[in-house]
């Protein structure tokens, strides 16, 4: 009888180890990490069975996550190195003259040596000239200055000296009065212009 007690005692010793290393070896496998891809079958795999956010981006095929919201706008960066010049670009048109009435005018006879818009000059007396130009003159700034760098053989320009205007007897005539740098009323010629 101790036999058949020892015989089945030890059955079902044997049982018990065989069936605890088979659950011991899935147990280890579970957790040692050690099921690969190999032992998964395809779309096994369901939401449920995932832990939330333990999955990264790079888990997942192109496409598949939606952007999240855009960002705060970053600093500006510092500005960049200047670019080479261009190339030149074509001459512009030929602008508009400042005025289109003017003249040099010849102090010793008060004759034009230059003129555009001017019809005459003459000389009424000592330092003493009347200039008509081709248009009323009246609104228009009307300016005369001693002549600088004037032609060989018309009279020196002083430094100091200058020209005066008045108005004259019509609406396009103007008289210049010339003075030297002495203050004393003399023949120097000037240029003059009128500004409409």
């Amino acid at each position: 009888m101790v036999r058949r007690v020892v015989g089945v005692v030890r059955q079902q010793a044997i049982g018990l180890v065989a069936l605890f290393v088979a659950l011991g070896g899935t147990s280890y496998a579970v957790a040692t990490n050690s099921i690969d891809s190999r032992e998964l079958k395809n779309n096994s795999i369901r939401t449920q069975d995932v832990r939330n956010r333990s999955l990264l981006e790079r888990d997942f095929k192109r496409g598949q996550l939606k952007a999240g919201p855009q960002g705060p706008r970053g600093a500006a960066g510092s500005a960049g190195p200047a670019g080479p010049p261009g190339a030149t670009g074509p001459t512009g048109p030929e602008g508009t003259p400042a005025t289109r009435m003017f003249a040099r005018v010849a102090g010793i006879n008060g004759a034009l040596a230059t003129a555009s818009g001017v019809t005459s000059a003459t000389r009424a007396g000592l330092g003493d000239y009347s200039v008509n130009f081709s248009r009323s003159v009246t609104g228009c700034a009307v300016v005369a200055t001693a002549g600088v760098g004037l032609p060989a053989g018309e009279d020196a320009y002083q430094v100091g000296s200058r020209a005066t205007i008045e108005r004259g007897t019509t609406d396009t005539q103007v008289r210049v009065r010339t003075v030297s740098n002495s203050d004393t009323i003399d023949d120097r010629s000037f240029f003059i212009a009128a500004f409409c």
